[in-house]
């Protein structure tokens, strides 16, 4: 897989890059007086042999360190398209 970070913080796509997914990963922590929760998300430009591992990883790298051993509570990874064609 290979994506590329643009100055507005989403990934943009290289030229053998076709799709464009939209990632949401929630992700809540242990503390002394609850859960903390956060959530990541952008959009991600992949090849067909992209799995959605593949994407899930990316996400979790976009986390801080603290945050990566949380426990995932809701992860998405769908094309970013609304119906119709190009």
């Amino acid at each position: 897989m290979t994506t590329q970070t643009a100055e507005n913080g989403t990934t943009a796509p290289s030229p053998e890059e076709e799709t464009a997914y939209l990632v949401i990963l929630t992700l809540q922590r242990p503390t002394l007086f609850g859960f903390r929760v956060v959530t990541c998300k952008f959009t991600a430009w992949a090849t067909p042999d992209t799995s959605r591992d593949d994407l899930l990883e990316l996400a979790m790298t976009r986390l801080s360190k603290r945050w990566r051993k949380g426990n995932i509570s809701f992860f998405y990874a769908e094309p970013d398209r609304l119906g119709g064609t190009a």
